[in-house]
C-alpha cells in the first residue's frame, strides 16, 4: 500500500501533466496552412504567374462552396 504523501505527489503530477497537455493542445490557430515564401510567385507546377493588361498578376478568385443546409439553420438565420 502506498503512503498518503506519495499519493499526493502522484495526484499533483497527474494534474500538472493534464494541465500541460491542455495548454499545449490550444497552441496554434485554426485555418489553412500558410504558403511558403515563394509560393505566391509561381503555382504548384512551377509556372510563372499570369500577368494582366495592367501589368499586375492575375489571381483567380475561387468560388465559395455552396451552403450546406442544416435543419437547425432557422435558429441562426
Amino acid at each position: 500500500m502506498t503512503c498518503p504523501a506519495s499519493r499526493r505527489v502522484l495526484h499533483g503530477l497527474t494534474i500538472a501533466a493534464v494541465a500541460m497537455a491542455l495548454a499545449l493542445g490550444a497552441c496554434g490557430r485554426k485555418g489553412p496552412l500558410d504558403l511558403p515564401p515563394g509560393a505566391a510567385e509561381s503555382d504548384a507546377a512551377g509556372n510563372p504567374p499570369k500577368i494582366g493588361p495592367d501589368g499586375q498578376p492575375v489571381t483567380a478568385t475561387p468560388q465559395p462552396p455552396p451552403k450546406k443546409h442544416f435543419f437547425l439553420d432557422f435558429l441562426i438565420d
